[in-house]
């Protein structure tokens, strides 16, 4: 009602100077942004029920889904969306008339009669009245089809308003629709509750994956300082032996203490098995969430089949059952897996991607600069809109913002704004993910690309800083050896150098520093040449399936290249144990 009281008075007001508002599609185009979207004439938008939603949790996502079920199974005409959106509810049918016989009374009424009768000013009552008449008539007939029309224009799903001042808005707008959307919507709540599964299975596996890696690092490094100090004890009891100095079976007892510690933690490291275990599950996590990553962008396997002009739905959802069946299958095949806690219920903060609780990460962000974008589009309305102005002519209301800029200081105080607010946009994301939503190929690129640069790119320099403090310490016991054997009486004091150089020289072959330096700039530069690439696709190849899969591919392979080194690592040393 009040977006009728609106366009009324604007109406009126366009008649007060003489003009008046004789193009339909004017009002349809508003009117059905007020039934089925924000009800702003300054914005362009999609159909509320195909608008995207934004980023939702996980656990938020299975809730509305599931309440969507809920509702259906007890009512004809489910009301979830109403309670999704944070506008206005979508309209009902009943409302849609209502709007359509608003528009057709307004649009045949007596203004219509009155601007098209074409009577001259020296016409004789007789045919004034003979023309209005005829006018009536037509009008009278015309009123039906009219508000039928009106009716099905409203509420078709490929029908869709924009504000000719809102550039950017049409820009996305048109985008949208010449290109063909391989992706849904949204996620089906089968699929999302697989969804929900796989992460699971990628928490414990990341978890177990961190856990079995500390105690890798914590045997191995007690087994080296065990040696170490084994090698001083008899060191210092053969010095003392030398110089005849007095000794107790305290020394003998700390020798034969330190070899059965070493024995325990040998026997530990059978046992737990940590370095294999660690890379099995970093390996199986990173599998299952490139499987993940690959469903959500829906390529491959996991692509929606058309054949004979028939799509299956529910054939990605399948085809992800299947692919966590088999993943599920390949976990513990070949590995003592089986042997561990793999299976067991966790605590909540294990599972870190909004399976159960809790809210997306720079959510807050995401929404800052999603309103700073609706600030620099305004702006950018209104000086368009001020541009086009002067060309505006009879027919359409005219926005709320015409003669905003209507000055050059005006001009340049807005001018100012969005470059401030330009600046202030730099800073911000664009790109969340809710772990759950179907991805294009540039929310791939931004959520999964530049993260996985960004991390491996971080890990260079750390590797980096400390091959060199071991290559400090190396060279430390080097000089050490050399003073202790250059003074004569201090030689066999050099053992304990020699001990713990091989001790440094151990852990940092297990660490495989420098492997994981190339792996990760080899990583970082095969990312940056396939965005490179990507980048210089024009719209067309970036919208046709085959460039999307390549793209989505390529950029799995190249992530899966740590995921194979590790799988690799972990066999090369089951063999060097076997021998």
């Amino acid at each position: 009602e009040k977006a009728k009281e609106a366009y009324t008075k604007q109406c009126a007001e366009l008649e007060a100077v003489g003009s008046m508002d004789g193009l339909n599609v004017c009002a349809l185009a508003w009117f059905h942004a007020v039934l089925f979207g924000d009800g702003d004439t300054r914005t362009t938008g999609a159909h509320r029920d195909n608008a995207s939603l934004g980023p939702q949790a996980l656990h938020e996502a299975l809730r509305l889904l599931r309440l969507r079920e809920r509702q259906s199974e007890s009512s004809d005409r489910p009301t979830l969306k109403g309670a999704r959106d944070q506008g206005l509810a979508p309209a009902t049918r009943e409302q849609v008339i209502d709007v359509a016989e608003f528009l057709t009374k307004h649009s045949l009424g007596e203004t219509f009669v009155a601007k098209h009768s074409g009577i001259e000013p020296d016409a004789t009552p007789e045919l004034r009245e003979k023309k209005l008449k005829e006018l009536r008539a037509f009008s009278s007939k015309a009123r039906n089809p009219m508000m039928h029309t009106y009716s099905i224009l409203l509420t078709h799903e490929m029908f869709h308003g924009a504000n000719a001042a809102d550039i950017e808005g049409c820009r996305r707008l048109v985008q949208s629709l010449v290109k063909l959307d391989r992706l849904p919507k949204e996620n089906t709540l089968e699929a999302l509750e697989l969804l929900q599964q796989a992460w699971n299975k990628h928490d414990v596996a990341v978890y177990l994956s961190g856990q079995y890696l500390l105690l890798a690092k914590a045997l191995y490094a007690m087994i080296l300082l065990v040696g170490v100090a084994t090698v001083a004890c008899t060191t210092a009891l053969a010095d003392a032996a030398m110089q005849d100095l007095p000794t107790d079976s305290f020394g003998q007892h700390l020798i034969f203490a330190l070899s059965m510690a070493n024995t325990v933690l040998l026997l530990a490291v059978k046992f737990f098995n940590p370095t294999a275990r660690c890379n099995a599950l970093r390996a199986s996590a990173a599998t299952l969430e490139s499987i993940i990553w690959q469903f959500r962008a829906r390529i491959g396997v996991f692509a929606v089949p058309h054949h004979s002009g028939l799509s299956q739905p529910s054939q990605p959802t399948t085809a992800l059952r299947m692919a966590m069946v088999a993943w599920h299958a390949r976990v513990v095949g070949g590995t003592d897996l089986l042997q561990t806690s793999l299976e067991r219920e966790y605590p909540d903060k294990v599972y870190v991607h909004c399976q159960f609780k809790g809210t997306l990460d720079q959510l807050d962000e995401f929404h800052a600069a999603a309103r700073v974008d609706r600030e620099i589009s305004a702006l950018k309305r209104k000086l368009a809109t001020d541009a086009l102005a002067p060309l505006g002519k009879e027919g359409g209301a005219p926005p709320e913002h015409v003669g905003a800029a209507g000055n050059d200081e005006g001009k340049e105080n807005l001018l100012q704004q969005k470059v401030a607010l330009e600046d202030k946009q730099k800073d911000l994301t664009f790109f969340l993910d809710d772990h759950q939503s179907p991805v294009r190929p540039a929310e791939y690129l931004h959520l999964r690309l530049l993260v996985a640069r960004k991390k491996y790119a971080g890990k260079i320099p750390q590797c980096y800083a400390w091959r060199r403090f071991w290559e400090l310490i190396l060279t430390a016991c080097t000089v050490v050896s050399s003073t202790l054997s250059y003074l004569r009486s201090t030689v066999h004091w050099v053992s304990i150098s020699t001990a713990t150089a091989a001790a440094v020289t151990s852990w940092v072959s297990n660490s495989e520093l420098t492997r994981r330096i190339e792996l990760h700039s080899n990583t970082v530069r095969s990312i940056d040449d396939l965005i490179w690439w990507w980048r210089s696709l024009d719209d067309a190849d970036r919208a046709n399936h085959a460039c999307i899969t390549q793209f989505i591919q390529t950029g799995e392979s190249i992530l899966a290249t740590e995921r194979l080194s590790w799988i690799a690592a972990a066999k090369g040393k089951d063999k060097d144990e076997e021998q």
